[in-house]
């Protein structure tokens, strides 16, 4: 695996984590949040699920980066699968990546977390 390809998927899975974050937290975005987990349960269980609506937001930033850089990576030489594996791929290195954060950093251990009504201020 060359170096540009590992330093792709570095930088799209901490690009997932915190956009992802950015989504589901941002104080800017609480309007529009409560807005739509009011439109469908789907998009209720979306906007509360870090671990869910990280998958989407993957998706997105490897949509992103194959549109400006068409080349990497590539797995295979079917656009499509290669498009398909970095999606689930970056999706999947993200959740553990904020898996192992929430376990093994401050927020795991901080006591302020476990309370439901900080959890989802939105409600």
């Amino acid at each position: 695996m060359s170096h540009s390809v590992l330093l792709y998927f570095i930088v799209a899975t901490v690009l997932t984590e915190y956009l992802t974050g950015f989504v589901k937290n941002a104080t800017i975005l609480k309007k529009p949040r409560v807005y739509l987990r009011g439109k469908s349960e789907f998009l209720n269980d979306l906007l509360t699920c870090g671990f869910c609506l990280s998958v989407w937001v993957a998706l997105f930033i490897v949509q992103v980066s194959y549109f400006v850089t068409p080349n990497l990576p590539v797995i295979t030489d079917i656009i499509i699968l290669d498009n398909a594996i970095t999606w689930l791929l970056v999706a999947a290195f993200s959740n553990i990546w904020h898996g192992f954060r929430d376990r093994y950093l401050e927020t795991y251990k901080d006591k302020r977390y476990y309370r439901k009504e900080e959890l989802y201020d939105d409600e």
